[in-house]
């Protein structure tokens, strides 16, 4: 039944569904017209004729049966070889005089439209057109003139001729409007479900992005906020409620980033965008954000890295490196609550261009099942156990991590044994730089030389004026606030001197992005950074540069990164 039913979904269209609907109306008009036919020879007393046309209309009638119930096979089966050898019959025993034979050409005309496939050379189809065309040519053949199993009048020979050549006609033209309407209906519906899903997808992005925003704006309060009270006198006791409020915001702005990766993966929209980077230095920073963890946790960690790495530079797209990276050691940690961590690096081979870097972190946590090893790459898949009902997350790390590896043209490899810990691998080709391509370390200015600098902040947020404005006195800066792009012009034609705009984005009256503009007319030295909760990625960072900023600063932002970031600008200025 729900195959009978299935004919009459437009919810679900496809190939098949189009061959379907095709067949049927080829069928329904077929046995219509052999039904018109049996008449008119039961009328004409041609008994042996009708018989024939009987049986045909029958095979019609199965053919209309196949193609609700779905059973395309049996359909084209029936419609090839049964079809076929009736109408042979029909034509010997009529006699070519009659010209039923005619009857081949809707057929073979529409074969190819009934039996549509997504191959371009199709040996079924093929074979289907050559036996009909056969068929219909041996029927001309050995038909003879005049039927020897049905005596015919010949007073009713011009009569059966029109009849047939009417009924010819009929078919194909028939045939014909519906293989045109039906193609132009599925189109129609197609391009409906298209454009549907295309806003759908349009809604999504934008649903995302203001979600992503919103919740990267107030989790910069959270941290911002924690950072000054923690910067602040407070009791001994105090220190861990502060911890606990930095993990939860590192928590959450981790758990969105991954959301927004997952959702780049599926757009087909995560890229990779190289540059020249420090492999030692990325490798011995990498574990940073969870050394405070594996002390709690009391377990043991070990770093080893090739000393032919020490001072490499190469090229490529470090943040997504240590993205995988990350995502490996935040596992270890997360499942491994005593025993031992270990982040492994080496150089596995190398030529006059190009080094191949090969990357381990290996833990004595709970382990994987051999028969969960495949399913930890799917999209939100997790081992649980009783060990692990406090450590959740999305259980999307290792299917993110399994998509960036997959454009630096390389695979995750995993050994693990349940109960005794795991081993996640990879290797990556990257290339070398030569030494006048290696960027000069800066060395960062003090964060005392913001004392009395002039600053101005555009931030329509009051949370985050509030958070950037405290966070900037406090290293005695002389902050001037805007809540728009106006005021930010305002402002700087009040203010004689402005060291440096802090501005976002997205504002009321006139946005970031406006303001620039007219910033750089009229101030086309001054340093204006951008500061945005929006997602961020390394084209969207050159789209920024490109308008006039002169670098960007994300939120939520850690300060000390806030005050580097500051120094550099403000460096490269003097």
């Amino acid at each position: 039944m729900s195959n009978y039913k299935s004919i009459f979904n437009l919810n679900y269209i496809d190939d098949n569904k189009l061959v379907q609907v095709r067949g049927l109306a080829f069928s329904v008009f077929a046995f219509t017209a052999t039904l018109t036919a049996l008449v008119i020879d039961l009328f004409l007393h041609m008994y042996v004729v009708a018989l024939l046309v009987g049986i045909t209309s029958l095979a019609f009638l199965s053919c209309i049966w196949f193609c609700l119930t779905g059973k395309l096979t049996y359909f084209k089966l029936t419609v090839t070889l049964f079809i076929n050898g009736l109408i042979f019959l029909l034509s010997y025993a009529q006699g070519r005089e009659t010209f039923v034979f005619l009857y081949y050409i809707p057929f073979i005309f529409c074969i190819a439209f009934i039996m549509d496939s997504k191959k371009k050379y199709d040996p079924e189809l093929f074979f289907y057109v050559i036996f009909s065309c056969c068929c219909a040519f041996l029927s001309v053949l050995f038909s003879p003139q005049q039927g020897n199993w049905q005596l015919i009048d010949r007073e009713k020979i011009p009569t059966i001729f029109l009849i047939n050549v009417s009924i010819t006609i009929a078919i194909t033209a028939l045939c014909s409007l519906s293989i045109i309407y039906s193609d132009r209906f599925f189109r129609d519906i197609l391009n409906r479900k298209i454009n549907k899903a295309e806003m759908a997808s349009i809604l999504k992005n934008r649903f995302l992005s203001g979600t992503s925003h919103e919740l990267r704006t107030a989790i910069n309060g959270v941290t911002s906020a924690s950072y000054m009270l923690q910067s602040q006198q407070h009791l001994q006791e105090q220190e861990e409620q502060f911890r606990i409020l930095k993990y939860c915001a590192d928590h959450m702005i981790n758990i969105v980033n991954e959301i927004l990766d997952f959702d780049k993966i599926v757009a087909g929209k995560l890229e990779l965008y190289p540059r020249v980077f420090n492999i030692s230095k990325l490798l011995h920073e990498a574990p940073l954000p969870f050394i405070e963890t594996i002390r709690e946790k009391k377990i043991s960690f070990k770093i080893e890295i090739d000393k032919n790495l020490d001072n490499r530079y190469v090229i490529g797209d470090d943040f997504r490196i240590i993205q995988v990276i990350n995502n490996l050691l935040g596992n270890a940690v997360k499942f491994t609550e005593k025993g031992a961590i270990q982040l492994t690096a080496r150089l596995m081979e190398e030529d006059e261009s190009d080094i191949k870097l090969y990357v381990s972190v290996s833990d004595t946590g709970i382990g994987i099942a051999e028969e969960n090893i495949d399913k930890i790459f799917s999209e939100y898949w997790q081992v649980y156990n009783d060990k692990t009902l406090t450590n959740r997350g999305t259980g999307l790390g290792l299917s993110i991590s399994k998509n960036i590896l997959q454009l630096f043209k390389s695979y995750l490899k995993v050994s693990s044994t349940q109960g005794e810990g795991s081993i996640f691998s990879f290797c990556i080709d990257l290339n070398k730089v030569s030494f006048a391509h290696i960027p000069t370390p800066n060395v960062e200015a003090p964060v005392s030389h913001l004392e009395n600098m002039q600053v101005l902040i555009a931030e329509d947020d009051p949370v985050n004026m509030m958070v950037a404005t405290k966070i900037l006195e406090s290293r005695k800066a002389v902050v001037y606030k805007a809540t728009n792009g106006q005021e930010v012009l305002d402002q700087l034609q009040k203010v004689s001197k402005i060291d440096f705009v802090l501005m976002d984005l997205e504002m009321p009256v006139m946005t970031g992005y406006e303001a620039i503009c007219q910033i750089r007319e009229k101030y086309p030295l001054l340093p204006v950074i951008a500061f945005t909760a929006a997602i961020m990625d390394k084209h969207f960072e050159s789209q920024l540069l490109k308008s006039g900023f002169n670098a960007c600063i994300a939120k939520p932002f850690k300060p000390d990164s806030f005050f580097s970031r500051i120094n550099d600008i403000m460096a490269t200025k003097s």
